[in-house]
């Protein structure tokens, strides 16, 4: 195959896969936008701060991630330790 094929094969598969990635961003939009509407009712409602539905988030994140918190905390401590006074 030439190098004006290959070129030419490349930017349809670019432009396929961006149509392609369009598709699922416009169905992903009614989900962005329900829990857009959850964080909302939570905080009108006094349910949680922001800080906990984030404090929250993140522990389900690590949860799905199955996140050894042993290892996490040793690694948050030596880096703690090595990077005061930097940052």
């Amino acid at each position: 195959m030439s190098e004006e094929k290959t070129l030419a094969k490349e930017e349809q598969n670019m432009i396929d896969y961006i149509r392609r990635l369009d598709e699922i961003e416009v169905q992903m939009e009614p989900l962005k936008e329900m829990k857009k509407q959850l964080k909302e009712e939570f905080k009108e409602e006094g349910k949680l701060s922001k800080e906990q539905m984030s404090m929250a988030l993140r522990a389900y994140r690590m949860i799905k991630s199955d996140v050894d918190l042993d290892e996490l905390l040793e690694n948050y401590s030596l880096l703690r330790s090595n990077l005061r006074g930097v940052l």
